[in-house]
């Protein structure tokens, strides 16, 4: 065996609200929603003339239930109908991140369904459950690895996971044990884990660089023993650190939703992220940028826009590259072109190095306003 990987990461995947009116209303969309990156999801970033196999995992940012009864208290509530749940398998999707803040928008009832309805159809998931169920990582084999993909979500505390009430594995980029992170991380590569890989929704909305604890936090996962750090909620794309050759990616952004755009942080770019593993160990990353397309239809048609992921092209590819080397900057981060609109990072003999907050070769600042474009006037289209 190989042991050589194409381990694919896909940020936020919002498939409710307008996404999943458009799932049961066309069912084309079950595979259409991801646009022309299917082909890559179905296999596509494997390299075969390395022997490489592919596993594909993904942030889930909805619950998967039929229930009704929703938290009142969240102003946005996400729901994929378990009936649409053949889009995530039509997208090959093996493993799905569930510690974020979506996962309880449908109470306990929700939470406790799409756990159901996953198992049923074969998806690993990880992040949620009783406190030691929310903690433990879900074990996956591929290409010859044994993979533990840990979630951890640093938002909401209310939501945190007790010994009597299911919730998300919280933690507090504030305040946290590094010993407790080394003792979760040791116990899945004694378990036999060739790889570890950290999935971690954090941070706040519509800001360029994370917050200093949020990048302490990444490193005390890398130093507990942490493969890859795969960070989302931002919205939007952050840098990049590679740091003992572990790649940390701060957000990874959406890679599919329904929202509205923001000209400033263009929400609706983000990359397909690929690690590439080589004799079990992460060799390079790749990116592939992404394009996130809202087409409208007849005006009184129900959706009223569909929502599909395509690849960049053209301006909006060279935006994320020139956006992607900027943020990556402060880290010390080397970004390469890889052919065509792909780029590669280096992870083997790549120490990185800690940026700090107040450094001068940050990216600025605040976000522009949304504009007068048709997509950022739309009333269903929302930030959240």
């Amino acid at each position: 065996m190989s042991r050589n990987l194409a381990l694919v990461l896909l940020g936020d995947c919002m498939l409710g609200r307008i996404v999943d009116e458009s799932l049961t209303a066309l069912p084309r969309q079950l595979s259409g929603v991801w646009g022309d990156t299917l082909p890559l999801l179905q296999g596509g970033l494997a390299d075969a003339a390395a022997g490489e196999e592919q596993l594909v995992a993904a942030n889930l940012e909805c619950a998967v239930t039929a229930e009704e009864g929703k938290d009142e208290e969240r102003a946005f509530n996400f729901k994929l109908h378990p009936s649409n749940l053949p889009a995530l398998k039509a997208a090959r999707i093996d493993f799905v991140s569930l510690a974020n803040n979506h996962c309880l928008d449908y109470k306990q009832a929700g939470l406790a369904e799409t756990q159901l309805v996953l198992a049923s159809a074969g998806i690993a998931f990880a992040g949620v459950g009783r406190a030691a169920e929310a903690a433990r990582p879900a074990i996956l084999e591929q290409g010859g690895l044994r993979l533990a993909f840990f979630s951890y979500a640093d938002h909401f505390p209310v939501w945190a996971a007790t010994d009597q009430r299911s919730g998300i594995n919280y933690i507090d980029p504030e305040d946290y044990s590094p010993a407790a992170l080394h003792q979760q991380l040791v116990a899945a590569k004694e378990a036999g884990a060739d790889l570890t890989v950290v999935f971690i929704h954090w941070g706040p909305n519509w800001r360029w660089r994370p917050f200093k604890a949020i990048q302490r936090l990444a490193r005390d996962f890398v130093d507990a023993g942490a493969d890859i750090v795969f960070g989302h909620s931002a919205h939007h794309i952050q840098g990049i650190q590679v740091y003992r050759g572990a790649p940390i990616i701060y957000s990874a952004g959406a890679f599919v939703d329904d929202y509205r755009l923001d000209e400033g942080y263009r929400n609706d770019l983000s990359f397909l992220f690929c690690c590439h593993i080589a004799e079990g160990r992460p060799a390079w990353l790749e990116l592939v940028p992404t394009h996130i397309v809202h087409t409208w239809q007849q005006p009184g048609e129900r959706p009223p826009y569909l929502s599909q992921v395509h690849l960049a092209r053209g301006s909006n590819a060279a935006w994320l590259h020139s956006r992607i080397r900027e943020l990556c900057k402060p880290f010390g981060t080397e970004v390469e072109d890889a052919g065509g609109s792909r780029l590669r990072i280096p992870l083997q003999g790549t120490a990185g190095m800690a940026a700090g907050e107040g450094s001068k070769t940050a990216a600025g600042g605040g976000s522009a306003a949304a504009g007068g474009g048709l997509l950022s006037k739309m009333l269903g289209m929302l930030r959240v």
